[in-house]
């Protein structure tokens, strides 16, 4: 069974944008009113969760509108190293205005993962970041005019997945926040499973997967998987040591 997807543009207002940005500046939005409306739990003050949050995600879309123009196959190093850039910032925007950085970090991560939901969806309907070529169930067939590096190829949607493993951890996400479980290793554990969403990705990501040297050798998602693989490994490390840490406290 395949779809065949001709979106790519989206019509507004008389004028065509891209449906990556559309989902993109959507997921935003979404993730600053998720994590206003989390903020309370923690005795954090709205407004200042909103302009931590919105900063932030503001300044990510920002970035990855620059960072569009480069090649597909560094896209997924770009996307960790934006991974730590925003957990460090709501870390520091905390410890600056006297606030806890745990609780504006976790908040913090909860909105980048829900702006990553959206964001994916959108690659999905823009036809870019798309999968290996693939003939099974539910394959999808991108027509001319989207972003697709193989229009009229029958493809694997691993945007479409990353969706729903980035809802799930969602979900998790969640509950452990209003549960108020796990609290001191919460951070590395949110690192490393978003890590892991990265790193599991690219084994199916067309782009990375064709790039390859004039050697014949791909150094360029041997990177992204090391770096993926080392940043799921640390965060283990720090979770397991925070657990230990927290039964010789107890």
């Amino acid at each position: 069974m395949y779809f065949v997807f001709h979106i790519g543009r989206l019509q507004l207002f008389g004028s065509y944008v891209s449906a990556y940005v559309m989902l993109s500046v959507i997921g935003m939005i979404a993730g600053v009113i998720l994590s206003v409306f989390l903020a309370k739990s923690r005795a954090l003050p709205r407004s200042f969760v909103f302009r931590m949050t919105a900063l932030v995600l503001f300044s990510g879309v920002l970035a990855q509108a620059f960072v569009s123009s480069i090649p597909q196959f560094l896209l997924p190093f770009s996307y960790l190293l934006g991974l730590f850039l925003s957990l460090t910032l709501f870390l520091i925007i905390g410890k600056i205005f006297g606030y806890n950085p745990g609780d504006c970090a976790e908040l913090g991560l909860i909105s980048v993962n829900t702006y990553m939901i959206f964001s994916k969806l959108g690659c999905f309907l823009a036809g870019c970041c798309h999968g290996l070529p693939f003939t099974g169930f539910l394959s999808v067939v991108y027509a001319q005019g989207t972003h697709s590096s193989l229009p009229g190829i029958p493809l694997f949607p691993i945007q479409l997945a990353e969706v729903f493993v980035r809802f799930s951890l969602l979900l998790f996400m969640l509950f452990v926040y209003n549960k108020k479980i796990a609290n001191a290793f919460i951070i590395p554990l949110y690192v490393c499973l978003m890590a892991l969403c990265y790193f599991w990705g690219m084994l199916f990501w067309y782009e990375p997967i064709r790039a390859v040297n004039q050697n014949g050798i791909n150094y360029i998602l041997i990177f992204n998987v090391i770096f993926g693989l080392g940043t799921a490994v640390i965060a283990t490390l720090l979770l397991v040591s925070a657990k230990v840490k927290q039964k010789g406290r107890g």
